[in-house]
């Protein structure tokens, strides 16, 4: 679920990790629209945009933080919720280990094989009789294959689990705040890497990385409350490679690990069709 990504999908690790940790230093000056709404102690909105470790930064801002009403975004899209004075919290992933995830998530978590015994197309067609990456690439190639489906029918082609066709860029620009929404790919939220890297550097967003996690807690505690806890500082190597401080959460759903680097290269190619814009948005975000 923490896989890195090829950085040809994205900056290099150490260009996200400078980034990170300028974030969660006392030199980084929190948004001054974060300190109104901390002053508030208000509620604290996760744009919980799937596969990207979103379940997890949701329990430990939960466990972390002393806030009345933390909610979350249910997986919906991000402009509805830029009005008001809430901090918003958006996690992105690099878009190889994204897409990875999804399948792995559709064909073993426990919503997953309930989602194939209510439709059980995607099992007979990506998961029966094949090993993980036929069955990865199969489904990949199979929305390359197809047009984007008509809004009056969003789930037309991905068996009610996800359309990975820039995932990323379709819930930092669609505009329902039905649950799930970011799940399926009609036409009309296709989206573009500008309007999407403008919504997540809007007032009030504390973004963060699925591959820098610690730092992103770290980020985030920073601008919400202008300490850092325990495990924090950069100078405590031993302590973070030991992965010995803060508590970290981390949710698996049950799916096994595959790495980006464990995939043939035509796998590779059809995941980098998929996601294009995402790479983009992600290249100029992280």
């Amino acid at each position: 679920m923490y896989a890195h990504a090829s950085t040809a999908a994205g900056p290099s690790s150490a260009s996200a990790a400078s980034h990170m940790h300028a974030g969660a230093s006392t030199a980084a000056r929190p948004n001054s629209t974060l300190i109104a709404a901390r002053r508030q102690l208000h509620d604290l909105l996760l744009l919980h945009i799937p596969k990207t470790a979103g379940a997890s930064l949701f329990q430990q801002l939960q466990v972390n933080f002393d806030i009345r009403g933390t909610t979350v975004s249910s997986e919906t899209c991000l402009p509805p919720y830029h009005e008001g004075n809430t901090p918003r919290v958006v996690m992105l992933r690099a878009p190889r280990a994204h897409v990875v995830s999804q399948y792995l998530e559709c064909r073993y978590s426990r919503w997953g094989k309930w989602l194939q015994q209510k439709f059980p197309g995607f099992r007979s067609s990506y998961v029966d009789n094949m090993s993980d990456i036929a069955g990865m690439t199969k489904w990949t190639d199979h929305f390359l294959r197809h047009a984007w489906p008509p809004s009056a029918q969003p789930y037309a082609i991905d068996y009610h689990c996800y359309d990975p066709r820039d995932m990323q860029t379709r819930a930092l620009t669609c505009r329902s705040n039905a649950t799930f929404a970011s799940h399926a790919a009609p036409a009309k939220w296709r989206g573009d890497a500008s309007a999407a890297v403008r919504n997540a550097q809007a007032p009030g967003i504390i973004l963060t990385l699925t591959e820098l996690y610690r730092a992103s807690v770290c980020h985030v505690h920073w601008q919400l409350q202008q300490r850092l806890p325990q495990g924090c500082a950069c100078a405590d190597v031993a302590a973070v490679a030991a992965n010995q401080t803060m508590g970290l959460v981390r949710l698996t759903h049950g799916i096994p690990h595959l790495e980006v680097d464990e995939l043939p290269s035509a796998l590779v190619e059809q995941i980098d069709r998929l996601t294009a814009t995402d790479a983009v948005v992600y290249a100029v975000l992280a």
